[in-house]
């Protein structure tokens, strides 16, 4: 029952990020980790979770939205890093405008040689 669980509040994620992207705000970024989160504990998906929240603790303490040091435009749920930026150490802040939650959830290797200083 748990798996059933899991995988319907994954599936409930994938729309909720594109509402997300399109609508940016606190409620849906809550809803969006929620479903994440919750969809990896019933799945028991354990490698995941500390990204997850990572990436969760950046948007939902900056209303919502994930600052970013990246050179894309920012759009969307993606604002500029700045110095009023809460938790700027969970932010994106790598090359390609990825986070420390980025490369615990997607098991990237961190380079530290392409770490954009702040």
């Amino acid at each position: 029952m748990s798996k059933i669980a899991g995988f319907t509040l994954f599936v409930m994620a994938l729309p909720l990020r594109l509402i997300w992207d399109w609508y940016p705000g606190l409620e849906i970024c809550a809803l969006f980790w929620g479903a994440i989160i919750g969809a990896n504990l019933l799945l028991r998906l354990w490698i995941w979770i500390p990204g997850g929240a990572c990436n969760a603790a950046a948007t939902l303490a900056n209303g919502g939205f994930m600052p970013s040091n990246s050179d894309l435009p920012h759009k969307g749920f993606y604002v500029a890093l700045t110095p009023d930026s809460s938790l700027p150490w969970l932010c994106d802040r790598f090359v390609g405008g990825s986070s420390v939650g980025d490369f615990l959830w997607l098991g990237k290797s961190i380079d530290r040689s392409r770490l954009i200083s702040s």
